[in-house]
């Protein structure tokens, strides 16, 4: 019996039901390149929310990760990467 379990039968109430993991889905490559496409043809200070309005299931933050992944060339610096 686990140290939660045994709170909740001290004050005599049952264990709210655990909630079910959702699975993260995974993208493809092709997609991801597709919505960071999409993301560079906009204008530069208008990028990441119509890019998450034409792509209802993903978040500002996955375009500016897979912008940063996908268009990081072996020169340039990670910090160049934080900017919108």
């Amino acid at each position: 019996m686990s140290a939660l379990t045994m709170r909740w039968e001290r004050i005599g109430a049952a264990m709210p039901p655990r909630k079910k993991m959702r699975r993260q889905g995974r993208h493809s490559l092709e997609f991801k390149m597709q919505v960071v496409q999409y993301a560079l043809s906009l204008p530069e200070g208008n990028r990441i929310k119509p890019t998450c309005r034409q792509f209802q299931n993903i978040a500002p933050v996955q375009v500016r990760k897979w912008r940063c992944l996908l268009s990081r060339q072996p020169s340039t610096s990670a910090t160049s990467c934080n900017s919108t």
